[in-house]
């Protein structure tokens, strides 16, 4: 029983996605993450490519496929991160990529803080390279530092170069 039931409260929540409700819509991808069920994955980025869709529908999607965790989820986040048009949506694929934990991110985190042009995406990237330990972009990050010129993005390259030199 506590399979079926499973199984239809997945198979509710993908009905859901499909709402013109947004919260309702919004509701269903947070509790897919809660699953963390691998076939939300397709629905669930449709959502984060759909450029119409409400934009803090798309952050929670992009949000939930880091939660969902896969290669999968890798490459899609990581697209995301470079060619999104909406900088909320690119920092919380930061976050995502910070909750697969895999080190294939890093490269990416690196771009995104020399060249995103949103300080919020900057100083996420520079938190998230912190946040995975990532001890051999500290040099990388002190480059960056030096030009950077917004306080959000500098407070967190800082604190992310001495979290790496603790660890």
């Amino acid at each position: 029983m506590g399979k079926e039931k499973q199984g239809s409260t997945f198979e509710g929540l993908i009905q859901k996605l499909n709402s013109s409700k947004i919260d309702e819509k919004k509701k269903a991808v947070i509790s897919l993450g809660g699953l963390r069920d691998k076939r939300a994955f397709e629905p669930i980025f449709e959502i984060v490519e759909n450029d119409e869709e409400d934009t803090y529908v798309r952050i929670q999607a992009v949000y939930t496929l880091g939660k969902i965790g896969d290669l999968q989820s890798l490459e899609k986040i990581i697209k995301v991160l470079q060619e999104d048009e909406k900088w909320m949506v690119r920092k919380f694929a930061v976050e995502a990529l910070v909750n697969l934990k895999d080190s294939k991110a890093i490269e990416v985190l690196v771009q995104a803080l020399k060249n995103d042009e949103m300080h919020y995406v900057r100083g996420a990237a520079a938190k998230a390279l912190g946040d995975l330990k990532a001890k051999q972009t500290v040099e990388i990050m002190e480059d960056v530092l030096y030009g950077e010129t917004e306080q959000y993005t500098i407070k967190n390259m800082r604190e992310a170069i001495d979290k790496l030199r603790k660890s």
